[in-house]
C-alpha cells in the first residue's frame, strides 16, 4: 500500500470512530430524552386522572353539573395519550394523529419526536414493554372510569340516583382509583428501570468503543510515522531527480540558445505542441496573433487545443489524421479562436517529431494569419455573384425597357380605340361585350408590362414623403376583399413610425402582391399579419448579416402561416417568371416587381421561410426626414372637359397620334397635331394664337420630348407641357424617378387618365 492510500485509510478509520461515538451518543440521548418525556407525561397523566376522580366524587356528592364537565375535561390528557398509542400500534401509522394525540396529552412538542422514536424502535425491550402494558391497563381503567361517569351523569340528571346507588358508585370509583395508582407506580418503575439499564448499556458500549478507538489510533499513529519516513525517503529521491533535471535543462538551454532568437523574433507564429493537445512553447508572434499578452499568457489559458484553439473540432481531427499518416501537413487552413472569442482564419504547416521507437512525441509548426485573404476571397465571390445578378437584372431591364416602348404604344392604340368603340356601341348589343373583353385583355397586358418595368426599376414614379401606417390603413379594406373571408388579416402598426419617401402607388403594389402570395400559400383558414417598425442597423450587425445595409430604416413585414418554402424555392423567388403556381394562376412577376420597387427606393428585402412554418417577408425602406404629405382622396367626378385651349400634340406613332387627337377633340380642345419634332416646331411658328399646352412623346427621331419643350419655350415662355411614354427615359427621369416639376402620363392611358392630367396641368 502506497503512502497516499495509507493516509486515506488512517483518515477513514478516525472518521469512523468519531462518527460511531457521535451516533451512539445521539441515539442514547434520544432514548434517554424519550424516557424522560414519558416520565413527565406519566406525571401529567396521573395528575389528570386524580383530578377526574376528585371531580366525579364531588359530582356524586353535590350533583353540580359543572363538576361533570370538569371530570370530562380532566380525562383529555389520558385520552390524548391513548389516541397516540393506538396510532403507534398500527402497521402504517399517521404522524399527524400521533403528534396531535401527544399534544392533547399535555406533552411538550419538542419531546414528541423522541417519544415516537423510543416507542417505534425500543418497545420490545423488557422494561419498556412492561411499561407499555401498564399504560394499556391504565387506558382500560380510564375507560371504566369514563363509563361510571356517564352512568352517574345519567342517574343524576334523571333524578334516579338513590343513596344506596351513590354509595356503590363511590365504592367503584375508590376501587378504580387504587388500581390506577398501582398502574401508575408500575409504569414509573418500569420506565425508571429502562432508563437505568439504557444508561448502563450505553456506558459499556461507549467504553468498549473508546478502547477500540484507542487501539486503532495507536495503530494509525504507527502507520503515520511509517508514512512520514517514506515521504522523507521520496523527498530525497525527488530532490536528486530535480537536480538531474536542472542539469539537463541547463544543457538543453545552452543547446537551444542559438535558435531562440529566430523563434522569438519571427513574424510568423511558431509553436510546439503535444499529440494530446497541449502547447509546449509558442513565440510572441503566435500569442499576439491570437490576442494574448505573451506566450506565457497563451499557454496558461489554453490547456486543450482541440476545444480552446480550434473552432471546429473536425478540423483538429483531420489535422491529426494527416500528421499520423504522412508526418507533415502543409498550408492546412482552419478557423482559430482568439482570446476575446473572435475567430480568425489561419494557415498551418506542421511536422511530427518522432522518438527512436517511431512514436510521435510532439508537433512543430508555423501558423500564418490569412483572415484578410479569406475576407478578400469572400468579398470577391460576393461581388462576382452580385455582378452576375446585376448583369442579369440589367439585361432583363434593357429587354423590358426596349419592349415596353413599342408594346405600350401598340396597347395605347388598341385600348384607346376599343374604349372609343365601346362608347359608340350599344350597351345591350353583343359587340359591346366583345369590346369589353378586348379592353380587359389589354389591361391585363398593361399590368404585365408594368410589372416588368417595376422589376427592371424603370417604372415611372413620383415619390413623396409619407407615413407607411396611413397608406397601409387606406388599403386594408381592399386587401381583405382580395384575400377572402377565410383568412384573418391582422394589422399591427408601430406608433411613432418614421417617414419614408416613395410613390404611394408602389405601397399598394407591394402589399397587393405579398398578400395574394400569402393567400395562395394558405390552405383553408389562416392568418396574414402586416406589421411596421423602426430599426437601426450598424456596421457590425451588417458585417455578420449578408444583404443588410447600415442606417435607419422603416420595416414593413407581411407574415403568413401557410405552407412555407424550401431553400431551393427561396433562392429563385425574385427571378422574373419564376412561379410555383399553376400556369393559369400566376405569371411569376409579383415578387420580381416587389424586388424592383424596393431596390428603386434604395431599400432591401429579406425573406424568412421554412416548409410547414409559414413565411415572413421583411422590407426595409430608408428613413426620410421630410414632412409627410397627406394622402389626397381620388376624385370621382366625371371626365373633365376642355375650355377651348390650344394643345400642341407631338407623337411619331401615327395610330397613337390620331387616337390622341380624336380624344382631345372630343374633350373640346383645339389640337395642333405633328408626327415629328420639326413638324411641331413649324406648326408652332405658323400658329398665330396662344399655345397653352404641349403634349409630346419622349422618345422620337430628330430630338426627344424634353429638347422639344426647351426649344418651344423660347417661342412661348409660359408654355406648359406633359410627357407621355411607354417607359421613362433618362431625359426626364433618373432611374425611373421623375425630375421635380415634370408632368407625365404612362402609356397606355385611358381617355379619363389623359383628361385629368391635362386639366390638372392647365389649372395650375
Amino acid at each position: 500500500m502506497n503512502s497516499k492510500k495509507k493516509i486515506i485509510a488512517a483518515v477513514l478509520v478516525i472518521f469512523i470512530i468519531i462518527s460511531g461515538l457521535f451516533l451512539i451518543g445521539k441515539s442514547g440521548f434520544s432514548i434517554l430524552s424519550g424516557l424522560r418525556a414519558f416520565v413527565g407525561g406519566e406525571g401529567l397523566w396521573a395528575k389528570s386522572q386524580k383530578e377526574a376522580v376528585f371531580q366525579l366524587t364531588q359530582y356524586v356528592f353535590t350533583g353540580e353539573e359543572n363538576r361533570y364537565q370538569l371530570f370530562v375535561d380532566s380525562l383529555k390528557v389520558p385520552l390524548g395519550d391513548k389516541a397516540a398509542r393506538l396510532e403507534l400500534e398500527k402497521t402504517d401509522p399517521v404522524d399527524g394523529i400521533i403528534i396531535q394525540g401527544f399534544i392533547d396529552g399535555g406533552n411538550h412538542p419538542a419531546d414528541i419526536p423522541t417519544m415516537i422514536f423510543l416507542y417505534k424502535y425500543f418497545k420490545n425491550i423488557d422494561y419498556i414493554r412492561k411499561a407499555i402494558e401498564q399504560w394499556q391497563e391504565g387506558d382500560r381503567l380510564i375507560e371504566d372510569l369514563l363509563e361510571i361517569g356517564v352512568q352517574t351523569n345519567h342517574a343524576i340528571i334523571n333524578n334516579l340516583m338513590s343513596r344506596e346507588q351513590a354509595v356503590q358508585t363511590l365504592a367503584a370509583i375508590d376501587n378504580l382509583q387504587k388500581r390506577l395508582n398501582d398502574a401508575e407506580d408500575l409504569f414509573s418503575s418500569n420506565i425508571s428501570s429502562a432508563a437505568r439499564e439504557t444508561a448502563n448499556q450505553l456506558s459499556v458500549i461507549m467504553l468498549c468503543f473508546s478502547l477500540v478507538g484507542i487501539i486503532l489510533c495507536f495503530i494509525m499513529l504507527r502507520l503515520i510515522v511509517g508514512i512520514i519516513s517514506d515521504l522523507n525517503h521520496k523527498k530525497k529521491l525527488l530532490e536528486n531527480q530535480a537536480e538531474q533535471e536542472s542539469q539537463f535543462k541547463k544543457a538543453l538551454e545552452k543547446s537551444e540558445e542559438k535558435y531562440r532568437s529566430i523563434f522569438e523574433n519571427s513574424v510568423e507564429g511558431l509553436f510546439q505542441s503535444t499529440p494530446e493537445g497541449r502547447f509546449i512553447s509558442v513565440n510572441p508572434a503566435f500569442a499576439k496573433m491570437l490576442g494574448y499578452a505573451s506566450p506565457e499568457d497563451l499557454m496558461a489559458n489554453i490547456s486543450d487545443i482541440a476545444s480552446q484553439y480550434y473552432v471546429n473540432h473536425e478540423d483538429r481531427h483531420r489535422y491529426k489524421q494527416l500528421l499520423q499518416k504522412t508526418g507533415i501537413v502543409k498550408f492546412y487552413e482552419f478557423k482559430a479562436r482568439c482570446r476575446d472569442g473572435s475567430h480568425l482564419w489561419v494557415s498551418d504547416s506542421t511536422r511530427a517529431i518522432y522518438d527512436p521507437d517511431g512514436n510521435i512525441v510532439r508537433y512543430e509548426g508555423q501558423v500564418t494569419d490569412i483572415t484578410q485573404l479569406k475576407q478578400a476571397e469572400k468579398e470577391k465571390s460576393e461581388l462576382e455573384a452580385q455582378y452576375r445578378q446585376a448583369q442579369k437584372m440589367e439585361s432583363v431591364g434593357r429587354l423590358a425597357g426596349g419592349v415596353a416602348h413599342d408594346y405600350n404604344n401598340a396597347l395605347t392604340a388598341i385600348m384607346g380605340y376599343t374604349e372609343l368603340a365601346i362608347m359608340d356601341s350599344d350597351p345591350a348589343g353583343p359587340l359591346h361585350a366583345d369590346l369589353n373583353q378586348v379592353l380587359k385583355a389589354g389591361r391585363r397586358a398593361q399590368d404585365i408590362t408594368r410589372q416588368l418595368l417595376a422589376f427592371a426599376r424603370k417604372q415611372t414614379i413620383s415619390p413623396r414623403v409619407l407615413n407607411l401606417n396611413n397608406n397601409v390603413e387606406s388599403i386594408l379594406k381592399m386587401l381583405r376583399r382580395l384575400i377572402g373571408e377565410d383568412i384573418d388579416l391582422i394589422w399591427l402598426p408601430e406608433t411613432g413610425l418614421w417617414s419614408v419617401k416613395m410613390d404611394p402607388s408602389q405601397i399598394d403594389q407591394i402589399l397587393a402582391n405579398l398578400c395574394v402570395n400569402a393567400r395562395d400559400a394558405i390552405v383553408g383558414v389562416g392568418k396574414i399579419t402586416i406589421e411596421t417598425d423602426t430599426i437601426v442597423f450598424d456596421s457590425a450587425y451588417c458585417a455578420d448579416h449578408s444583404g443588410f445595409i447600415p442606417g435607419e430604416f422603416v420595416q414593413l413585414s407581411v407574415s403568413d402561416n401557410g405552407c412555407g418554402m424550401d431553400k431551393e424555392i427561396l433562392n429563385n423567388i425574385f427571378e422574373p417568371f419564376f412561379t410555383t403556381k399553376d400556369s393559369d394562376k400566376g405569371t411569376g412577376l409579383g415578387l420580381s416587381m416587389v424586388y424592383g420597387i424596393v431596390k428603386q427606393n434604395n431599400g432591401f428585402i429579406n425573406v424568412y421561410s421554412e416548409p410547414g412554418k409559414g413565411t415572413t417577408i421583411k422590407i426595409y425602406l430608408p428613413r426620410d426626414e421630410g414632412k409627410v404629405v397627406e394622402i389626397q382622396e381620388e376624385s370621382t367626378a366625371k371626365i373633365p372637359q376642355g375650355q377651348g385651349e390650344t394643345i400642341l400634340l407631338v407623337e411619331d406613332d401615327l395610330p397613337i397620334l390620331e387616337l390622341t387627337e380624336k380624344i382631345l377633340n372630343s374633350l373640346d380642345y383645339t389640337v395642333l397635331a405633328a408626327d415629328t419634332p420639326k413638324g411641331a416646331m413649324k406648326l408652332a411658328r405658323e400658329h398665330t394664337g396662344k399655345i397653352h399646352l404641349l403634349v409630346t412623346d419622349v422618345i422620337m427621331p430628330e430630338m426627344n420630348g424634353l429638347e422639344l419643350s426647351e426649344h418651344l419655350q423660347s417661342l412661348f415662355p409660359d408654355l406648359k407641357y406633359i410627357f407621355m411614354s411607354g417607359y421613362t427615359a433618362n431625359a426626364i427621369a433618373h432611374h425611373g424617378v421623375l425630375d421635380e416639376g415634370v408632368n407625365f402620363v404612362q402609356k397606355p392611358f385611358s381617355k379619363n387618365d389623359l383628361a385629368k392630367i391635362i386639366r390638372k396641368v392647365l389649372d395650375e
